[in-house]
């Protein structure tokens, strides 16, 4: 296949997916296995788009870091048994899924979130049949924002150009890096007004077809 074909990455987490709920269950049974204080939604909210080592280190005190990578190993084995307990696709995301490749566009996933987790996730919200590619964390390839993972996708789908749309400054950062364009979602982690500085944002599902198709010929 020649690299014409045009790509549109998705962040997974507060992008086209709210898995916020199973992030905090399991983060707070691996805390509490370990007595240390646990979080409420809105403060792992804040905790996560960096990947799930930096997510427990945001999360346990300073003073208790040296506990890291027991309260990470307890974190993921819970999360890979309970993938997708409260997950939920964000409303209209699956309509724009399709309307991106009825449009003749591939679609995929890169999340910073643990590949298989992702994969899960992926299956239980039966959302492969409308991507072409989902990537997340693996060994030998950095976190975004670096664009390394982006540049494997355009590669794996043989596509000369892309468009990633996210809700984080990870996304921003990747997409910038890897040179190019970027749409926000209005509803993720970060306020619309300031993804707005980095490209054109969506503030209902329904738009991000006509955006990412604007900026993919931008």
């Amino acid at each position: 296949m020649s690299s014409t074909s045009g790509l549109v990455i998705f962040d997974l987490d507060g992008t086209l997916v709210d898995a916020f709920d199973d992030i905090r269950v399991a983060l707070n049974h691996a805390l509490a296995a370990h007595g240390l204080p646990l979080h409420d939604i809105q403060t792992v909210r804040g905790f996560v788009g960096n990947g799930l080592s930096v997510l427990v280190r945001r999360a346990v005190p300073e003073a208790q870091h040296d506990r890291c990578p027991d309260v990470e190993r307890l974190l993921r084995a819970h999360y890979a048994a309970h993938p997708a307990d409260h997950a939920r696709v964000y409303p209209g995301m699956t309509d724009a899924l399709a309307a991106l490749r009825a449009a003749g566009l591939r679609t995929a996933v890169l999340s910073n979130k643990a590949d298989a987790l992702v994969q899960a996730i992926v299956d239980a919200l039966g959302l492969r049949p409308l991507l072409d590619a989902v990537r997340g964390e693996r060994a030998g390839t950095p976190l975004k924002p670096d664009p390394a993972a982006v540049h494997a996708l355009l590669a794996e789908l043989a596509c000369d150009r892309a468009v990633l749309v996210g809700d984080g400054m990870p996304d921003v950062e990747a997409a910038r890096r890897a040179g190019i364009g970027f749409v926000g979602v209005a509803w993720g982690l970060v306020p619309a007004e300031t993804l707005a500085l980095h490209g054109p944002v969506a503030r209902d599902a329904s738009e991000l077809p006509a955006l990412a198709g604007e900026r993919l010929r931008g």
